[in-house]
Formats: C-alpha cells, sequence, structure tokens
C-alpha cells in the first residue's frame, strides 16, 4: 500500500479537515504530501503550495507527479523575485507557472480562496507552513493564522495539509484533526524511515507506526510482515547453483549478495528481536529446497520452535517431501518431550546430548556418511539458541563454531548458523567466525534484512507465493 489505509480513510466523507504532517528535513514530507494529494484527490481537485521549491524542481525531482497532478494545480509561493529562465532537459514542461503572492495574512488567505472558488479544489497542501508564517509576518502570532486556517476549513469545506519542520508539540497540534509524524532514523548506518500516527480523529488507528520508502520518488507503507499459503500449490522450482556459488533459492537474496552464497561458506543469520518465526525460517527454508532439488543433502540442527512434524510440513510446502528421508538428517535431541504425535522417520535422527565435542563426533559421521552417499556438497543448519541452553561451556561452542567454519571450506559446503537475540553473547562469536552474516530485524511489524559481511544496504523483506510456494522478495528500502 501507497498511504496508510486509516490516512486514507481519514479523508472520506464529508470535507473540512485539517491534518498537520511534521518532521525534520529529510524525513519524507513533501512526498508524502504529494503521494497523499495524488491517491485521495485524483487529477483536478486538489491544489498544492510550494514555498519552498519552484516548480521546475519539483517536476525534475519527481516526475511522475505531471502524470497525476495537473500543472496548474502545483503553485509556485516561494516568493521568488525571479522568473525561471530555463527549464531543465528531461522535464517535459509544457504550460504556465502558476504562482501565489502573498506579503501578510490578508493577502495569503485572500489568494487562497480565490484559487479554491477557481479551481474547485477539496484540498490544500501547503508546504511548508513555517514559510507561510515567516513570509505573512505571523510567526510571532502564529496561534491567530492557524486557528483562522483550521475554521475555514470547517466552514469552507476544504481539506487541509500543513507541513511543518517542527518536531516539537505545539498549539496546532490540539487544533488540526489528525497529526503525522515523520522520522529518518539509522540502522547500523543504513537510513529508514518511519511514519507515525500521532493523532487521527474519528477513525481507528491500525498501528502507531508504518515503516516507508521512497524508491522511485513515491511514498509507499511498507505492510507488516504476513506468511501466507499459495492459493495453489505447486512444486518449488530451484535456481541453479554455479561453479562458484549456492543459490540462497531466492533470486533477490542472491542478487543482494551478489551472486549468492560463496562455495565453503560459514554463514550466520542474525535474527532480532520480535522477528516472526515465518519470517526468519522462510530465508533459511529456501536454501534447503533450493539444495534438495539439486540432489544435495541437509543435516539441520533446528532452532527451538521447530520439530520434526514441522519440518515434514515444510517439506510438502517446499515440494520435496518425496526426499525427505533420503536427503535430510533432522537431529532431534532426546531431552525433548516426545508428544507431537509423529512417527520417527528416516529423516528423524536423535542424539542424546552429553559431552559437546562427542556429539560433535555424531554430527561429522552423519555428515560424512551423507557426503558420500551422494558425492554432493552437504547443507548444514545449526539453531544456537538450542545449542546454547543444551551445552552452557561457551568454549565449547566457540570449538562447535571452528570446527564447522574449517569442516564446511574444506569441503566446498555450506553452513548457517542462526542466532536469536537471546543468544547475545553466542551471537558476538558467530559475527567474528563468519564468511557472511546476515542481519533480520522487526522495523514497525515489517521485516527488513541487510549484509554485515559484505555490507549491503537495507531491504524490505516479504513472501511471493504466486508461483506456488514462498518465495522471499526484497525491496530496497529509499
Amino acid at each position: 500500500m501507497a498511504v496508510p489505509n486509516e490516512i486514507t480513510e481519514f479523508f472520506k466523507g464529508e470535507l473540512g479537515k485539517t491534518m498537520l504532517v511534521k518532521g525534520e528535513p529529510g524525513t519524507g514530507k513533501t512526498i508524502f504530501a504529494l503521494t497523499l494529494l495524488r491517491e485521495l484527490y485524483g487529477t483536478n481537485n486538489g491544489i498544492y503550495l510550494s514555498t519552498r521549491v519552484d516548480n521546475t524542481k519539483l517536476y525534475a525531482d519527481f516526475p511522475w507527479i505531471s502524470k497525476v497532478i495537473p500543472p496548474k494545480n502545483i503553485i509556485d509561493a516561494t516568493q521568488s523575485e525571479f522568473e525561471p529562465a530555463t527549464v531543465r532537459e528531461n522535464v517535459d514542461m509544457n504550460y504556465f507557472i502558476n504562482t501565489l503572492k502573498y506579503s501578510d495574512r490578508p493577502s495569503f488567505l485572500g489568494n487562497i480562496y480565490r484559487m479554491c472558488d477557481e479551481f474547485e479544489v477539496a484540498v490544500v497542501v501547503i508546504d511548508s507552513w513555517d514559510a507561510v508564517l515567516t513570509q505573512t509576518g505571523e510567526l510571532e502570532n502564529k496561534e491567530d493564522l492557524e486557528t483562522l486556517i483550521t475554521d475555514i476549513s470547517s466552514k469552507a469545506n476544504i481539506d487541509f495539509i500543513l507541513v511543518t519542520e517542527y518536531t516539537f508539540q505545539d498549539k496546532l497540534d490540539y487544533l488540526v484533526d489528525s497529526v503525522i509524524s515523520m522520522k529518518a532514523e539509522d540502522i547500523d548506518g543504513r537510513a529508514v524511515r518511519t511514519l507515525n500516527v500521532t493523532k487521527i480523529r474519528g477513525v481507528k488507528r491500525e498501528r502507531p507506526s508504518y515503516l516507508f520508502s521512497l524508491e522511485g520518488g513515491i511514498f509507499n507503507s511498507l505492510e507488516p510482515f504476513k506468511f501466507v499459503y499459495p492459493p495453489e500449490h505447486k512444486r518449488f522450482e530451484p535456481i541453479e547453483d554455479t561453479p562458484s556459488y549456492f543459490s540462497s533459492g531466492s533470486e533477490d537474496l542472491d542478487d543482494m549478495l551478489g551472486g549468492g552464497y560463496p562455495l565453503g561458506s560459514f554463514v550466520f543469520l542474525d535474527i532480532g528481536a520480535d522477528v516472526a518465526q515465518d519470517a526468519f525460517m522462510n530465508v533459511l527454508m529456501q536454501t534447503v529446497a533450493n539444495f534438495i532439488h539439486q540432489e544435495n543433502p541437509v543435516v539441520m540442527f533446528p532452532t527451538g520452535e521447530v520439530s520434526p512434524k514441522r519440518m515434514k510440513a515444510n517439506a510438502y510446502l517446499y515440494g520435496f517431501e518425496d526426499r525427505l528421508n533420503e536427503l535430510m538428517k533432522f537431529v532431534e535431541f532426546t531431552y525433548l518431550p516426545d508428544s507431537e504425535g509423529f512417527e520417527v522417520e528416516d529423516y528423524v535422527c536423535t542424539i542424546e546430548p552429553g559431552d559437546l565435542m562427542v556429539d560433535v563426533a555424531k554430527w561429522q559421521k552423519i555428515w560424512k556418511n551423507l557426503r558420500e552417499d551422494t558425492g554432493n556438497p552437504v547443507l548444514n543448519t545449526v539453531g544456537f539458541d538450542v545449542l546454547d541452553y543444551i551445552y552452557n561451556s561457551k568454549d565449547e561452542l566457540l570449538k562447535l563454531m571452528s570446527i564447522l567454519a574449517r569442516s564446511t571450506a574444506d569441503a566446498s559446503s555450506l553452513t548457517i548458523a542462526l542466532g536469536r537475540d537471546s543468544t547475545e553473547n553466542v551471537n558476538r562469536y558467530l559475527a567474528d567466525i563468519s564468511n557472511i552474516h546476515l542481519k533480520l530485524e522487526a522495523l514497525s511489524g515489517s521485516i527488513v534484512i541487510y549484509g554485515v559481511k559484505p555490507r549491503t544496504e537495507l531491504y524490505y523483506m516479504s513472501l511471493d507465493v504466486s508461483g506456488g510456494y514462498p518465495r522471499v522478495k526484497l525491496d530496497p528500502i529509499v
């Protein structure tokens, strides 16, 4: 969705509503206001007053608006003394430039009335309100003009969207019907923006905040992660490995990594707090399915949430249930309660936990047998939340990581280690020893993924089930 549902719902029905959009420079307020104008009012009955940027720059920076908002409805209110002499070469502007001149409160309000009547508008976007207060000389007595503008809105049946760069709470916050706060932050040096629905009268607030992207110069709020089953189940289509890379099973993730997982890699999948199980498990299952569909075996030490029964359901979802017993060993520790009602099958291998190095020797035997039986590289997946719970010695776990990393590199295989927010101490070691470090985080309910090693930008993660099975889809967050 481009604009959150409760915001579009807020503007439905009778006119005469006011919205305040606030945030520091660079938070996406202008793009949000333009996108909102496009979505709510079509092409004819809204005007956009730009007090900071003239029309030529607006159309150059956001070419899409020329197709959805008539040029006469984009008002140059910059109060510049100079008329634009040229237009940038890549912008088609076959129109006259509409300007609004004002120097005080009466001239500003008079011109607003005139334009609303002339264009039969239903909404006026003023970007920015701060500039209007300065130009009219009302900065010191702004409460009077702000009260007037909200009064005009309700009596003249015009929706006003006021864009401002102040972030503190002010009297205007109480006067308007809705307050939208926009923030730009960073996550490990990567830009991320959120929209907060601080106040919205008459509409149930679905969520307090939304992650959003400005890809293509258009505001696009990002949905919370939600797992859905394919409407029609089809067999998973693997992505063929190359001589240098194992495919992750997702074209988008392969592209993000520059080709996939290099042969012999130790991959750390770093799972942040509140990341849904369906999110990180489907990242992992893409690779598991891609291996098995190419006759490459898998040894899985699962995370705490994944049982043999759940593994069998995943095998069906990804279309390798007929190869499960031949190509997978799912390691089940015997301390776990045997109460799930599944029959033990060939793919389940039980280990009674004791001395970690003795248990590692058992894993190496399983791994070696699969490799020799198939003649193919083996994928190891290791949930360190379970291992950290069972084996208390961090030194022993470090030895295990070293053994896994060396064995994987020597055999040109692949290991994916999963660390949770509950295994903070272990995660530091996994981050150090890994060749590839991927981080998953939950932000405002949405899932983002990025590479620490190698460094990548931030991507929004969703699942595409149109092909009959889940496929991880990544979109850059701009």
